[in-house]
């Protein structure tokens, strides 16, 4: 089934320490974003149901579910995207979209990120923990990747081929790390 952006559509994002979600319906969007660290998983539910109740919808009126599918947060992923990871997954996602077939779409977060700047050369860099980062470069001016999804020390980031760092911005929280991209 197609996803059909002109019904409500949920987002979903446990990917970092953060529970954010968005539902857009009837040309509001309605936004839930707290730090929620490792409660995630019993606050998920209960506030998909206040935006619902927010929005005077139900999961049946969903054309599509949005959702994070990463990099970030192993256990994050889990609680609230990736529903072909974890049974826990299931219990959220799934148990919102398979009883009225509504379409999931996973959303690369490091794209997502980038989208947030339009520049030819772009670095998305979020924190991987243990003093290593995930991260893509990016031509946002064009939507198009310019280097594979990645992981390893900041300070060991190279430009892409053709670029010079001047030409380079940089998003993502692992710019507020004490060993930041050096971009």
């Amino acid at each position: 089934m197609q996803a059909d952006f002109s019904r409500p559509t949920l987002a979903i994002d446990t990917s970092t320490g953060y529970l954010s979600l968005a539902l857009h319906s009837d040309g509001q969007t309605l936004l839930h974003h707290v730090e929620a660290g490792n409660r995630q998983s019993e606050q998920i539910l209960p506030q998909i149901g206040a935006l619902f109740v927010q929005a005077g919808i139900s999961a049946a009126d969903l054309g599509a579910i949005v959702y994070a599918q990463g990099p970030g947060a192993f256990t994050g992923l889990r609680i609230g995207a990736d529903p072909i990871a974890a049974p826990a997954a299931r219990r959220h996602v799934d148990g919102l979209a398979a009883p009225f077939a509504t379409p999931l779409i996973g959303v690369p977060c490091l794209d997502a990120v980038a989208c947030q700047i339009s520049a030819p050369c772009v670095l998305a860099a979020t924190d991987a923990r243990m003093g290593e980062v995930f991260y893509a470069w990016f031509d946002t001016a064009a939507l198009r990747r310019l280097s594979d999804y990645q992981v390893g020390k900041a300070a060991e980031i190279a430009l892409p081929p053709g670029f010079v760092a001047t030409e380079a911005k940089g998003v993502g929280n692992a710019f507020a790390l004490a060993d930041a991209p050096p971009f």
